[in-house]
């Protein structure tokens, strides 16, 4: 931090390096939950997120129904059907916009991080270029925009839907049958810790999986090249 602060006095460069190096994350994505633009395609998404989970947990009650009245007078009601029909088709346009809406935030995220990117890459001096190498800069504004992008809609989406199918699974549980909920329930924590630890190995890979990239954009930087000289 003495560094930086040392830095952005001495209004070159680095200072912007200083700043997106430093910058803190939530801040730079907290834009992405304020503006009318994204924040309505979020909003619109979590609705549709939260009738699709509310849908998969009412459909097995629906079915048990449907069984228990087929055992006891080997028929089933029409209304039954229909019921099975509006769930079926409300389930489909709920997971068809949740999956749209969230694909549609994502790419307009991912525009606006690569054109803010390229916007501090085109401000640096050829010194900054030539030690940063353009396939890492390459792999930076493609690749890793990319992943934040998808990391950070599925990590949200799937934290937020884990939160709604375990609480109300829960609930359904425990008005069956307490006790074997009890012990459903009590094997969560192991879960979560198993989860940790594979998600913590998959960092490590993430890493390599970075160098190689870079390697190839190199690769591929200096073939072209090439191609171009030769010609």
């Amino acid at each position: 931090s003495n560094l930086c602060s040392r830095i952005l006095h001495s209004n070159n460069t680095q200072s912007i390096i200083c700043l997106m190096r430093f910058e803190n994350p939530l801040k730079v994505l907290k834009k992405y939950f304020t503006r009318k633009e994204y924040l309505t395609l979020l909003l619109s998404s979590f609705v549709a997120m939260i009738v699709l989970n509310i849908l998969n947990l009412t459909i097995p009650k629906i079915s048990s129904t449907i069984i228990e009245e087929f055992q006891k007078n080997l028929t089933v009601s029409t209304t039954y059907y229909l019921y099975v029909v509006c769930l079926l088709l409300i389930t489909s346009t709920a997971s068809f916009l949740q999956n749209y809406l969230f694909s549609l935030a994502g790419e307009k995220v991912g525009t606006d991080l690569r054109n803010r990117l390229m916007g501090n890459v085109l401000k640096q001096d050829y010194n900054y270029l030539v030690k940063e190498k353009p396939s890492k800069i390459l792999t930076t504004i493609l690749s890793d925009v990319n992943n934040v992008k998808s990391s950070f809609f599925q990590a949200l989406g799937a934290m937020l839907t884990s939160a709604i199918l375990i609480v109300g699974s829960a609930i359904m549980m425990f008005s069956l049958n307490a006790r074997i909920a009890t012990y459903i329930v009590l094997t969560v924590p192991t879960v979560i810790g198993i989860l940790f630890l594979i998600l913590r190995r998959r960092f490590g890979v993430f890493k390599k999986i970075q160098q190689i990239r870079d390697s190839l954009n190199k690769v591929i930087n200096e073939n072209v090249k090439a191609s171009m000289l030769v010609r």
